[in-house]
Parts: structure tokens; sequence; C-alpha cells
């Protein structure tokens, strides 16, 4: 049981449908471990705050970026674009992507998992017009949800997100441990049903 959980979730823990939480915050302790997404603490002060003993980083950094799938080119550095997000946390790959040059001229976000509409689309073409944008640049994860309306009334480019937990060999070993002792007991549980 991997618990993901940042800053947000602990300084306000409202559960789903008033907050982000899915299920009440003292649930945390059933935990095995702490995925930890947040920046204001680190990884030890979120599980000590939420009394798990293991706890491991999550870093997020913008990845490379791509034309969409049906062929835009990819916008160069510098170049005025309109950021779409339909995601939990849009504002990291919002910032990113000034950070990386572009001049964000507007900045269209939904809730995460929208289901876009023709509508949705017709609001985006014309921010795109409207502030002189070269095109649209969006999630991996949109992007994904934009391909049934192809051909998009717009340029189009989609940014991966780079995600490692972190340290990664210490979770790679303490996860493999743990999927271990979870196949003996499941062939200890075979063995005694069998005899």
């Amino acid at each position: 049981d991997l618990l993901l959980a940042g800053d947000e979730d602990i300084d306000r823990p409202s559960v789903l449908p008033r907050g982000r939480l899915r299920e009440p915050l003292d649930a945390a302790r059933h935990a095995d471990a702490l995925l930890w997404t947040g920046r204001a603490r680190d990884a030890r002060t979120g599980a000590e705050r939420l009394g798990l003993s293991v706890a491991f980083e999550v870093r997020r950094a913008a990845g490379s970026l791509h034309g969409a799938p049906f062929g835009d080119a990819r916008p160069p550095a510098g170049a005025r674009i309109v950021a779409l997000a339909a995601i939990a946390r849009p504002r990291p790959f919002i910032d990113g992507l000034r950070a990386a040059g572009f001049d964000v001229a507007a900045e269209m976000t939904w809730p995460d998992h929208h289901r876009f509409t023709p509508g949705d689309l017709a609001r985006v073409r014309a921010a795109v017009v409207e502030r002189g944008a070269s095109g649209v640049v969006t999630t991996e994860k949109d992007m994904v949800r934009l391909l049934p309306f192809r051909p998009l009334p717009f340029a189009a480019a989609w940014q991966r997100l780079d995600v490692t937990i972190d340290p990664a060999d210490a979770f790679e070993g303490w996860l493999t441990e743990r999927l271990r002792e979870a196949d003996a007991r499941a062939a200890a549980r075979l063995a005694e049903r069998a005899a």
C-alpha cells in the first residue's frame, strides 16, 4: 500500500468531493510507505506527520517536447503559446513551460480527467487567435484525450512529464523485498490449502 501525498494533502486534509483525498488522512497509518510529492517538507517529515516509518521522494521534471502525433511541429523556445492542461496540478507544468523559455500567452486549465468537448476546443482556438499564439502546448495525458478531435483547430505539441522516486536504489530494494514477502505468503497459503 503506497500512499502518494504532499503538503497540500496534509495541510488541507479534505476528502472527495470537497478535497483531493480519497480517504481520511488518519488511514495513512495503514500504508506501507509514503511517496512524497511535496516541496515544503522533506519525505521524512511528511512520513513522521502521517505516522509512517518508510518514505521516498517523488521527483517530477519537465521532459521532452513533441509535436502532435498528426504532424504539428514542436514550437521553438521563445514561441508564444497557449498552455492547456486538465491535470490535478497544472501550475508546475505551466511554470515549467515559462522556465523553458516559452511566452505563455494564456493558461487554459480544467479539472483533472476532464473530457474535452468541441466547445472547449473552440475556446482554445479563440485564445490562440486572440493572443497571436503559434499554437498550444499540453501535457502527454491531455494530448491523448485530444486525439479523438483530430485534426485539431490549432497547432499542438505535448510535453512528457518525467517522474522518478528517490533514492531509486533504496526504493527498488524495498519494493523487491515486499514483493518477495508477499509471494512467500501466497505460496504458504496455497500449500496450506493443498494439504
